[in-house]
């Protein structure tokens, strides 16, 4: 059974203050809509399409499995041959943390002259391992803008000081890969 409530406003002429008037209003009683009333109702009414299946947490889960990076496995081998890890529980970390590192680029980063005379700017996006004692290497440019502000991303990065190697969650150290976008403006 379906029922609907209707509220009714009344326009008069009275003495009756607009309080009073509002008041009135508010406590009109609800009524029952009758059956062609109903009836009139439901054929205008718009159909609601039916609800989509919804796919469980698991067949979400393993549909998406190639996009879900794997903490703590392995990525790929270095030109050591030992094993690289790209995502771990504890990264990487630069002496001095983010801000220290800024103030080392800030401090070490040339703009090259030729990039200078040719007016090129742009973003240098580096690639290194982090080995487990800390040091710096495998440096490779993934892009790269020119007029040798490549080869200064390269420079700064491999005289760049020791870093806080990257640890599982059992707490040893691994060699863990890093991208690292250089801005020249």
């Amino acid at each position: 059974m379906t029922l609907a409530i209707i509220f009714t406003s009344f326009s008069c002429k009275s003495s009756k203050s607009q309080k009073a008037i509002a008041k009135d209003n508010l406590e009109a009683t609800p009524t029952k809509l009758t059956s062609s009333a109903r009836d009139n109702a439901n054929s205008n009414s718009v159909d609601i399409p039916p609800r989509p299946t919804t796919t469980s947490r698991q067949e979400i889960l393993r549909a998406n499995a190639h996009k879900i990076p794997v903490i703590d496995k392995p990525s790929g081998i270095v030109q050591s041959g030992e094993n690289y890890y790209e995502t771990v529980e504890f990264p990487a970390v630069p002496p001095g943390g983010l801000d220290g590192w800024m103030q080392y680029l800030s401090s070490n980063l040339n703009y090259p002259e030729l990039a200078m005379k040719n007016k090129i700017s742009g973003t240098v996006i580096a690639m290194f391992i982090v080995t487990k004692d800390g040091s710096i290497s495998d440096v490779e440019i993934l892009r790269g803008i020119g007029g040798g502000c490549d080869e200064e991303t390269v420079r700064v990065i491999k005289n760049s000081p020791t870093w806080t190697a990257g640890k599982l969650k059992s707490g040893e150290a691994v060699n863990t890969r890093m991208r690292l976008p250089v801005r020249f403006n």
